[in-house]
């Protein structure tokens, strides 16, 4: 369920932002009405969402360590990646108009995509969605390009989930199903794209979201230089995911940005 409120105007150079969370509270009470639940949401700009947030809440390195304490190997690096990923993903969900504003402020990428939209005179929305639980390892991306399904990769190309090489025909059957329906729904809109998908704790295939086909997207486990043949369907379509951790030299140079001060802290 998804409720989209008109966030920006070419009339208003000002924002209360207790006004936005008042929208937003009237868009979580509507959708948990739709949805008979006490869901969470997924609070996002029509441009973009406020993930980069997460790196300046006081609760979020808390949240990376218990995660990491429901993981076995609690010394593993790559435990110390599945539970900043896991962290980083449950932070995004609220329940309140309160919270999603404070992402927002705290997002470079908010503040700049609503600096743009000023700038340009364009209007810009704010979508509410249901947040829908899912493992981090089912969070997928697509690549389409003139109505065939050429490729799907693992979102994070550093995570490394052992699992994933037990399930991986499984989840692919899954995507596959959804995407065959999915492309049908899109082709009078567009024909190329690349789109984002997780699948549910019960295994049910969700579209995220879907940008435009090309190098602006990131490519995942493929890369747009080596791999053009298969993402444009020149080659058989494939599915990566990764069969083993990333080079610990590879995930310093990855994260950092950031992460990598962050994940000293689990």
């Amino acid at each position: 369920m998804m409720q989209i409120l008109e966030f920006e105007t070419t009339k208003t150079t000002e924002l209360d932002m207790t006004r936005i969370a008042q929208m937003i509270d009237a868009g979580i009470d509507q959708i948990r009405k739709q949805t008979n639940s006490d869901c969470e949401v997924f609070v996002r700009l029509s441009s973009r969402s406020p993930k980069d947030a997460i790196y300046h809440l006081e609760e979020f390195p808390g949240l990376c360590k218990h995660k990491l304490k429901e993981l076995e190997n609690q010394e593993d690096m790559f435990s110390k990646l599945h539970a900043f990923y896991k962290a980083s993903t449950e932070v995004l969900s609220v329940s309140s108009g309160l919270k999603a504003t404070e992402l927002m402020r705290k997002s470079s990428r908010i503040q700049g995509d609503l600096k743009m939209c000023l700038d340009v005179g364009e209007t810009m929305n704010l979508i509410i969605r249901e947040f829908v639980q899912f493992p981090v390892k089912n969070e997928l991306r697509g690549f389409v390009n003139n109505g065939v399904f050429t490729a799907l990769t693992q979102y994070n190309n550093l995570a490394f989930f052992p699992d994933h090489l037990e399930t991986k025909e499984e989840v692919l059957q899954k995507v596959k199903e959804m995407m065959e329906q999915f492309i049908r729904a899109m082709e009078d809109v567009l024909s190329s794209f690349i789109v984002d998908i997780v699948l549910d704790n019960q295994g049910k295939a969700w579209v995220v979201e879907v940008n435009p086909f090309g190098e602006l997207a990131g490519s995942c486990l493929f890369s747009w230089s080596k791999d053009r043949d298969v993402l444009i369907g020149d080659k058989e379509f494939e599915f990566r995911i990764a069969e083993e951790g990333p080079s610990l030299g590879f995930v310093r140079v990855s994260w950092i940005l950031g992460c990598w001060k962050l994940l000293d802290l689990v």
